[in-house]
């Protein structure tokens, strides 16, 4: 809980030489919180998971690769493109071209949203 402020900010990428003792302290006291916050997360997921995001040394950028993964407004995107692409009809006097083009494009957006559909 008291770690969690790592989440909220970007991470510090260095400090400079010129930047006062106290600043150097907080700065590793954030690297230290930060690793730690990073190591507790990575255990709680899994293998597979764990796998994605054992090279990312920011906590925040995890999180926020988690939520793109499994956000609301993931959710919501596969939900509607999934909508389009079994809905989708072509109309009379359309170009197939254009038609097969948009059937691609919305099935290319599942997958890399996740979406997997059975046979």
């Amino acid at each position: 809980d008291r770690r969690g402020y790592v989440l909220e900010a970007n991470i510090p990428i260095s400090v400079a030489e010129d930047t006062s003792d106290e600043e150097k302290v907080t700065f590793l006291k954030w690297k230290e919180e930060n690793e730690i916050v990073r190591c507790c997360m990575i255990a709680a997921m899994s293998y597979d998971l764990q796998c994605q995001h054992e090279q990312m040394t920011d906590s925040r950028a995890i999180l926020l690769h988690l939520q793109e993964l499994y956000g609301e407004k993931s959710r919501t995107a596969r939900y509607h493109l999934s909508k389009d692409v079994f809905s989708t009809k072509m109309q009379e006097g359309a170009s197939v071209n254009d038609h097969c083009v948009k059937m691609i494009s919305c099935i290319e957006q599942l997958a890399s949203l996740g979406f997997i559909q059975d046979a």
